[in-house]
């Protein structure tokens, strides 16, 4: 798991500005019993030179989570968690997360929000999906 995150750590960056982005695709997310009233989009770029790409999260509905808990936006492949795209903290309204991947979406099938609430081992992948999105 050590070499997963590590790897995840590399392949993926926080982006801090709001910068527009050419958008190639956008992606609703559907939502799970476990998450209703949650509404999520994905907003993807074109990839660069490097083969990273940016994504954009925005996300409403979820619930604000406790101190030490975050969601997680994951790369999914044959119903299991494949890759970590970010994790993220939610307030009240809307939020918007941005990050750059350089994830091959091929090799996926789909993109799945899970929370780790404080408490869990450090395996984020044991809770259930909130909201998905098949590639």
């Amino acid at each position: 798991m050590l070499a997963l995150a590590a790897v995840s750590l590399a392949a993926v960056q926080w982006r801090a500005g709001r910068d527009d982005f050419d958008v190639r695709a956008t992606v609703p997310l559907q939502t799970t019993a476990s998450a209703r009233g949650a509404n999520a989009v994905i907003r993807l770029g074109e990839r660069d030179a490097a083969g990273t790409w940016e994504l954009e999260l925005t996300v409403s509905g979820l619930a604000q989570l406790p101190p030490g808990s975050f969601y997680v936006l994951w790369l999914a492949k044959d119903g299991k968690y494949a890759a970590t795209c970010g994790s993220f903290r939610v307030s009240s309204g809307t939020t918007t997360h941005r990050w750059k991947a350089a994830y091959r979406l091929d090799d996926y099938d789909e993109w799945v929000i899970s929370a780790r609430p404080p408490g869990l081992p450090r395996d984020p992948r044991l809770r259930p999906w909130l909201l998905h999105a098949e590639i």
